[in-house]
């Protein structure tokens, strides 16, 4: 039968729509509802919906018609929406096994299914893959929106654009690799000048020639010549560069002039990560400013940089022990704490003894470690769990002040986290729900069976059809 609603086709026996959930009436051969029907679907209703579902009870139609699939549950495999567009993908017979196109939020496909891979829009421009010609490998270029290519797909390798120009490198005969770099025309620009480079970054390039070296700007002049053994691109006018002399090697600092700001004495540098370049020396991490003042000498042994440049994990040296600085080298939470994750823009979580608690950026506690896990941080709201009992774990959700938002009672085993002012969350029976911001709840299609959180909208979900997951997206209703 073909559900009214959605226009899924569902199996005969079925008594409500195997997406949607809507009850499903049988006709006659006449076209007239039959009295045992309409008798079934209302019996099927008042009771709950025990009937399809065996021991689980559908939701209730007003439920469903909170979270309805608006992109059918067809694909393998879902990006999120980025731009108004999706990329998405189906398995095939291939050597690479996917193939690639785009949809929009209405799930009609702007873009074919045609692609081995792409890379989400940015700026109106996405990577894409093809087959070359021998089907062994892939050649990569550039589409806009529509699908027109601004880079025809002719590189084994493109990366995004820096300064008005994109690395890229092809295989030439023999196999050797050659490099340079094409412009949003399609223009190739130095191909081949140079044995090696790197994208741009504050209008210079490392470029290599023989075994060394240096940085050209975006008319390839040679700005700092090429004497370096490995080089970092530029941030904030500061490289790390390794240099050596044949018997010593060691990493420095330089600037745009090719100035040695920090000699090069350590044992190894990183790139610039949150207003700091780690430094090694005698085994120990330390960190210098963009200007190469050395503002914390060498103790730690491990560092992790925030995604928003504000903060720094360090680990002790002589202690399994980690702590935090801020982005000008400050030490804000002194290494004391068995392990802290970047939860926010604004909190940490540490582990104390066992327990997680939350610390601010600046290093005020609060709330004391309690829990035995705090995930990530969205829109103010993070899951929480704890044992129940049984050595069992129940799950809950606190607020950006510590606060109980949603007692940890519940026997969730996988939550997305909140976007949009909504999260989905699934119980060990397979049954999925969706949380409001402000502690609503109400459960979803018995028949989903996994959940994602909200992009531009839209919800991606996925359904076992044929023994194989397939996903679309739902419109979720607060």
């Amino acid at each position: 039968m073909t559900c009214k609603r959605c226009k899924t086709k569902s199996s005969p026996e079925n008594a409500f729509c195997e997406v949607c959930g809507v009850p499903l009436c049988k006709k006659s051969a006449g076209g007239h509802l039959l009295t045992a029907g309409i008798a079934l679907c209302l019996l099927i209703v008042g009771i709950g919906g025990f009937l399809l579902f065996g021991n689980r009870a559908a939701p209730a139609e007003a439920e469903i018609a909170r979270a309805r699939f608006v992109v059918q549950p067809t694909y393998s495999g879902v990006a999120d929406f980025v731009e108004g567009l999706a990329a998405v993908y189906v398995e095939d017979d291939s050597w690479h096994g996917e193939l690639w196109g785009i949809i929009d939020r209405n799930g009609n496909e702007v873009i074919a299914l045609q692609y081995r891979h792409i890379f989400g829009f940015q700026d109106g421009i996405a990577l894409v893959a093809v087959d070359d010609e021998r089907g062994v490998s892939l050649l990569w270029g550039m589409i806009d929106r529509q699908g027109n290519y601004i880079i025809p797909p002719m590189y084994h390798d493109l990366e995004g654009f820096n300064d008005g120009l994109a690395r890229m490198a092809f295989w030439s005969e023999g196999g050797r690799q050659t490099e340079g770099f094409v412009d949003r025309y399609g223009n190739e620009h130095f191909v081949g000048q140079f044995d090696a480079v790197q994208s741009f970054s504050e209008g210079l390039a490392a470029v290599r020639i023989g075994n060394r070296w240096g940085f050209i700007d975006t008319d390839a002049n040679q700005v700092i010549p090429p004497v370096y053994d490995m080089v970092f691109p530029f941030f904030h006018g500061t490289a790390a560069v390794l240099l050596g002399d044949g018997s010593t090697m060691g990493w420095g600092l330089i600037d745009r002039c090719g100035n040695m700001i920090v000699s090069p004495v350590y044992e190894g540098a990183s790139r610039y990560f949150n207003g700091l370049i780690g430094l090694i020396y005698d085994g120990r991490l330390g960190f210098a400013d963009a200007t190469g003042h050395v503002i914390i000498e060498s103790r730690f042994d491990a560092f992790v940089p925030s995604l928003d440049d504000k903060s720094i994990v360090v680990r002790e040296h002589d202690g399994d022990v980690f702590g935090l600085i801020d982005d000008e080298g400050n030490i804000v939470i002194e290494p004391r704490f068995e392990a802290i994750q970047l939860i926010s823009k604004e909190l940490v979580s540490v582990q104390q003894d066992g327990l997680w608690g939350l610390y601010d950026r600046q290093g005020n506690q609060v709330l004391a470690p309690q829990f035995l896990s705090i995930y990530f941080m969205h829109e103010g709201l993070a899951f929480v769990t704890q044992f129940s009992g049984d050595n069992e774990s129940a799950v809950g959700v606190i607020d950006s002040q510590g606060n109980i938002v949603i007692e940890p009672i519940h026997p969730w085993r996988g939550m997305s986290h909140f976007s949009e002012s909504v999260a989905a969350v699934g119980d060990w029976e397979d049954n999925w729900h969706i949380i409001i911001v402000d502690g609503d709840t109400f459960p979803l299609n018995p028949r989903i069976h996994n959940v994602r959180w909200k992009s531009e909208g839209l919800m991606a979900a996925s359904i076992i059809d044929g023994g194989e997951e397939r996903w679309g997206f739902l419109r979720v209703t607060p």
